[in-house]
């Protein structure tokens, strides 16, 4: 999954830019809600993932984790977007060792994750709210 978001970033520059650039409605405006949707949906793989393991040990999906995902989420979406719009500025290359530069960062991230996880201050949201 982290691989494939980082390639679809580096491989459609433009559209990853349109998607979380804010330039369709504007960074303080509400954004569509086919994209909040599509965000929450996406925020719904993840906590499966992390719930079931993908960090190394099991955190129940529930209302008492609500802030330990979200922090794993937030270090997690923010390792990937930094890495996938370093790539796309060039500012980190070359583009041909994208799965593996990809598979190194993630790494790093989710060892670190196993390690300590963000807890996130009450009131913080993480992903576009589904409802204004």
């Amino acid at each position: 999954m982290a691989g494939a978001y980082v390639c679809g970033g580096v491989h459609n520059p433009a559209l990853y830019r349109l998607m979380f650039g804010g330039y369709l409605t504007g960074q303080d405006s509400d954004r569509p809600a086919i994209e909040r949707i599509a965000a929450y949906r996406m925020k719904a793989l993840i906590v499966d993932a992390m719930s079931g393991g993908a960090l190394g040990c099991e955190i129940p999906n529930t209302a008492k984790n609500e802030s330990k995902l979200d922090g794993a989420i937030l270090v997690f979406w923010s390792q990937l977007h930094g890495l996938t719009l370093l790539l796309v500025d060039r500012l980190v290359g070359p583009a041909e060792a994208l799965r593996e530069l990809t598979d190194s960062v993630l790494q790093a991230m989710l060892n670190g994750l196993a390690n300590y996880i963000p807890a996130i201050p009450p009131g913080v949201w993480v992903g576009p709210p589904l409802a204004d």
